[in-house]
């Protein structure tokens, strides 16, 4: 099939074929970026109550 088609059109489908097969890569990384970045704001929400939580001890260890 390939013997067929002349040398720019070989390599244009060479090319897209690398073009396609990144685009894929790039795509699936920024997957795991997004997941990355949802875990990070998770985090960030769980420090930020439980310094809350501490605040609020401290809070009533000063009634006491």
């Amino acid at each position: 099939m390939f013997r067929n088609f002349k040398l720019r059109e070989r390599i244009f489908l060479g090319f897209s074929g690398i073009v396609y097969s990144v685009g894929n890569q790039i795509f699936d990384t920024f997957k795991q970026v997004d997941r990355a970045q949802q875990v990070l704001v998770e985090i960030d929400k769980m420090v930020l109550r439980t310094s809350m939580m501490a605040r609020q001890l401290q809070s009533l260890k000063s009634l006491i």
